[in-house]
């Protein structure tokens, strides 16, 4: 198994209704968003070309929540911005977007220096 992995950046501010606790003012994060690509075998000389994966999760991720209130965004209405929900939608947006001879191995998303949520399958 071969993986890559792309760091991305990006601002944004929520807040956690109903929770009993600081987070249920607005606040903002800067978040780090780590995406890791695997192939079982590479017939080329890459699993995934940086650029393409820079590319999608930059239109498909942080372009729609860099810098917004994340709370007022259509995919947070039903549930909660918290970082686990949002691991869950970047990988309902890769798996849709990411080319089909690559598998997505993680989703980290740090909410914090020292705090993040992973998927991994």
């Amino acid at each position: 198994m071969i993986t890559v992995t792309k760091r991305f950046k990006f601002e944004a501010a929520h807040f956690l209704p109903g929770y009993d606790g600081d987070c249920c003012r607005v606040h903002g994060h800067s978040y780090k968003l780590e995406v890791t690509e695997s192939r079982h075998s590479i017939e080329s000389d890459m699993v995934l070309d940086f650029k393409v994966l820079s590319q999608i999760v930059k239109d498909h991720i942080i372009k729609r929540w860099d810098h917004r209130m994340l709370n007022d965004l259509e995919e947070f209405k039903e549930e909660r911005p918290t970082a686990e929900n949002m691991v869950v939608i970047v990988y309902s947006v890769l798996t849709a977007e990411l080319p089909k001879y690559t598998q997505l191995a993680s989703i980290r998303l740090w909410e914090t220096e020292d705090s993040y949520a992973e998927w991994r399958p």
